[in-house]
């Protein structure tokens, strides 16, 4: 289904944070595996849908950065 668009897959290790960030901006499809019952604090402004709009560009929050959100980005979990 986002094959075609590019998908990235990750895991909660590494520099998941850096390629996420990334992709939210370029509207890259991600998937995040092998998830725990607990998820990472990182992932609250994007779960909670914390954008708002910054001279009429919808921006999140993310880490220590506000970045531009891109309307095609779309995040996909599993455990």
């Amino acid at each position: 289904m986002e094959a075609d668009n590019n998908l990235k897959i990750l895991t909660i290790t590494g520099n998941w944070i850096r390629i996420l960030a990334n992709a939210i901006p370029n509207g890259s499809p991600v998937l995040i595996e092998d998830l725990d019952e607990t998820l990472d604090i990182g992932l609250e402004s994007i779960l909670g849908k914390a954008f708002y709009d910054v001279d009429g560009r919808t921006v999140i929050r993310f880490g220590d950065a506000i970045i531009l959100y891109h309307k095609d980005f779309r995040v996909y979990f599993t455990t």
